[in-house]
């Protein structure tokens, strides 16, 4: 994570090179850090902060290549007030350091804090947002509301609040994506309409949804709604739904063309539920990942070209029956993955069966003791 105690020289305030970038031409240097990450989770590249804070020292050049690693993601997360102030006055002093803040995480208890709000006041042109907590107070959402160069906007274990004006939700004219969280509901069991609406963003292109219950409550907030929505979406990840009322959320998007579910944690279970859907519904869907029994539901008679089917929870994987299912009524399927499959005799006579329809093919086998990847 972002802590932020970066040296004088890094904040354009004290000494720093002025040769060219050592070895390597410049446009290599930002390759580099264009694909460089600090916290190992993306990004080819994986950097020391402290590596990345002395090349910063070495020339201008490597410094306006690599100094932006350093600022984005910024988290403010477990900060004490006094570290909250010395960050502020670090932006204060060093505006021009304001626009390297691209994606920021707010989460628990600091985004209600002074300090905290303060700080998020300052960052103009973030493109990520991430907000975690059980305290959303109207502030933040007028506040969201002036970023108009957020793209992806994410809201994780977050609680109820007093509903803020939603009519200014529409005005962030950047946003595609949306990530929905885990919510806490009110006793009389609605929650935070504010954070909804942004599922109706008409411009959205990317929603996923955590759980069951939040895809619920937008299904039904979207009943209330008069003017048409979801007709930009594309791409849409939920959790394996466990009734046919969670998945007419899926079917309401006319120009879905990816389609993800989450597989239930491994100590929920949901015995299966029969998921019918119409032959008008997901006509334009081309990729697809989930569940032996969901793409059975929904890959037949699409025009789906890449899918990736997952073992359901502790059931016996069904890849023998899926199989036969969706490769006669998909003939544009050339792209299989099948996740935790339990090999047999059977199911080689079944995978040999197909190989001829498909490009690409990745087999994660499932044994008592080890996965064993194969792809072809």
């Amino acid at each position: 994570m972002n802590v932020f105690h970066p040296p004088a020289p890094i904040l354009g305030s004290g000494r720093v090179g002025t040769g060219t970038a050592p070895h390597l031409p410049h446009d290599v240097w930002a390759y580099i850090a264009a694909n460089a990450t600090l916290d190992g989770l993306d990004g080819i590249f994986r950097l020391d902060r402290r590596a990345v804070e002395s090349l910063c020292l070495t020339c201008r050049d490597i410094r306006t290549a690599f100094q932006p690693l350093l600022f984005s993601p910024l988290y403010l997360t477990s900060h004490t007030t006094r570290q909250l102030n010395a960050l502020y006055d670090v932006f204060i002093r060093n505006p021009s350091l304001l626009p390297l803040v691209k994606r920021l995480f707010m989460y628990p208890r600091d985004h209600s804090s002074p300090e905290c709000f303060r700080l998020f006041e300052l960052f103009n042109d973030l493109h990520s947002l991430e907000i975690c907590g059980d305290v959303l107070e109207p502030r933040l959402f007028a506040r969201i509301y002036q970023l108009q160069s957020v793209r992806s906007l994410a809201f994780v274990n977050w609680g109820e609040s007093v509903d803020a004006d939603i009519t200014a939700a529409p005005n962030l004219t950047s946003l595609r994506s949306l990530r929905l969280g885990n919510a806490w509901t009110a006793d009389d069991g609605t929650i935070c309409r504010s954070v909804v609406s942004f599922a109706f963003h008409p411009d959205l292109q990317e929603l996923d949804l955590s759980s069951n219950e939040v895809a619920l409550h937008v299904l039904q907030y979207s009943q209330t709604l008069r003017l048409p929505h979801f007709l930009a979406l594309t791409t849409l990840r939920m959790m394996e739904p466990f009734h046919q009322l969670v998945f007419r959320l899926a079917s309401g998007c006319p120009n879905l063309t990816t389609l993800v579910f989450h597989p239930l944690p491994d100590l929920v279970y949901v015995a299966p539920v029969p998921i019918k859907i119409d032959a008008a519904d997901l006509t334009q869907l081309s990729k697809f990942e989930g569940s032996a029994r969901m793409a059975i539901c929904v890959i037949p008679g699409r025009s789906v070209e890449s899918a990736l089917i997952r073992r359901y929870q502790d059931s016996p994987f069904i890849i023998n029956q899926t199989l036969p299912i969706i490769f006669p009524s998909s003939n544009k399927l050339r792209s299989l993955q099948l996740l935790g499959v339990v090999w047999t005799d059977e199911t080689l006579v079944v995978i040999g069966n197909v190989l001829p329809h498909l490009e690409d093919i990745t087999i994660v086998v499932r044994t008592n003791s080890y996965m064993v990847s194969l792809r072809a």
